[in-house]
Formats: C-alpha cells, sequence, structure tokens
C-alpha cells in the first residue's frame, strides 16, 4: 500500500513538473514574442517621426503663406495677384495634409496579450494613451479641417480660385508639390470678410494641430525610451 503511494506521488509530482515546465516555457515564449514586437514598434515609431517632422514642415509652411496674406490684407496691399495665388495655394494644398500612425504592431501587441506582459505600467498607459486616445483626436482635427479647407474653397470661388497641377518630378511621392496652372481674382478681393475669415481661422487651426503633433513627438520619444528600459 506505501509503495502505490509513493508511486502515485511520484507520479504526480512529475505531472506537476511537466506543467511547470511547460507553462515556464510558454510565459518564455510569449515573453519573447512581446519583446520582439516592441522591437518592431520601436522602428515604426522612428518612422513615423520622421513623418511628423514632414507634416509639421508641411504645416509651418502653410502657417507662413497664410500669414503673409493676412499681413498684405490688412496693412500693404500690394502683393501681385501671382504671388496672392501662390500663397492661396501653399493654404489649400498644404493645411490639409495629415499624419496618420502605423498602428499595426501595436494592434498584434494588444492580440496577442502582450501587452499585459510590459513590465513598465508606464509605457502601457502611454501606448494606451497614444494609440487610442490622442490618436482619435488627432483624427477628428483631420476631418474637422478637410472639411473647412474644402467648404472654404467653395464658399470662395467669387474672390479667389487658383487651378494646380502635380509636379511631374516629383508625382510619386507622398507628399508632391503643385504648382499653379491658373488663377482668378476678384477685384474686390481686398474687401472681402470671408477672405481675412478664413485665413485667421486657418492661422488658428494649423496652430492647433502643430500643437498635437509635437505632443504625439514628445510622448512617441518617451515610449522609445521606455521600450529600451523594458528590453534592457
Amino acid at each position: 500500500m506505501k509503495r502505490y503511494i509513493i508511486e502515485g506521488g511520484l507520479i504526480f509530482c512529475s505531472v506537476l513538473a511537466s506543467f511547470f515546465i511547460e507553462s515556464s516555457r510558454l510565459k518564455q515564449s510569449n515573453i519573447e514574442i512581446k519583446n520582439g514586437l516592441l522591437v518592431e514598434l520601436s522602428q515604426i515609431i522612428n518612422e513615423d517621426l520622421k513623418q511628423i517632422n514632414k507634416v509639421i514642415s508641411i504645416q509651418t509652411r502653410s502657417l507662413d503663406a497664410t500669414n503673409r496674406l493676412v499681413n498684405d490684407y490688412l496693412n500693404n496691399q500690394n502683393m501681385t495677384e501671382e504671388a496672392i495665388a501662390n500663397n492661396y495655394l501653399e493654404i489649400i494644398t498644404n493645411t490639409p495634409t495629415s499624419f496618420y500612425s502605423q498602428k499595426g504592431v501595436y494592434t498584434q501587441l494588444l492580440e496577442s496579450g502582450s501587452l499585459e506582459l510590459i513590465r513598465y505600467k508606464t509605457l502601457r498607459l502611454k501606448l494606451l494613451y497614444v494609440y487610442e486616445h490622442l490618436d482619435e483626436r488627432k483624427l477628428g482635427i483631420d476631418r474637422f479641417v478637410d472639411d473647412f479647407i474644402w467648404n472654404s474653397n467653395q464658399k470662395l470661388v467669387e474672390d479667389i480660385v487658383v487651378l494646380s497641377s502635380v509636379d511631374q518630378v516629383n508625382k510619386s511621392l507622398m507628399y508632391s508639390e503643385r504648382k499653379i496652372s491658373s488663377y482668378m481674382i476678384n477685384d474686390n478681393y481686398y474687401k472681402s470678410k470671408s477672405i481675412i475669415g478664413f485665413y485667421a481661422a486657418n492661422i488658428n487651426y494649423i496652430i492647433f494641430y502643430i500643437d498635437v503633433l509635437k505632443e504625439y513627438q514628445e510622448e512617441l520619444n518617451d515610449i522609445l525610451e521606455l521600450i529600451d528600459q523594458e528590453l534592457n
């Protein structure tokens, strides 16, 4: 009887040890998957940071063009029609330019359960904040600005119309340049309150959007540092 108890105990311990070893193996495998995804995410974030810098540069060009038109409208009123058209084209082309984050690796972290395996709570919270809250907030601004530029451009056809074509040399690039093909500016351009109202609103939207992108930059750089700590 005692022999059977000992043998049963040994079998139980053997099975328990097997479960423990398998559990440890799966845990280690999941940690390796998590670490691999974080390495991929770091690479994606670096790409996104380059894209953000590009979009901020483009938005700054639109802001500069708008400020030139406002200064001319309120003070000098001596800008050539071609210069007005060029600056206006900068606005309607560049203000709608958006940054779109690459969320594929983040989605894999969620779906694989790897997010819960991240040791640093701060990293988990920042990932959720950036790819859920901040991204949704930015997308809301994107949609609003797209509608604003489209509707304003339609409303201002009595004051200014600028037709353009894509730069054929760089047309394959993500942010291709556009060139004026023709334009029409009303003689009452400087009397139009709709024009100056559009410029003023555009300045506000650009400044707000650049602020959001800069917050994105800060958060992504923080995430890169935290990923480095998580992996090392």
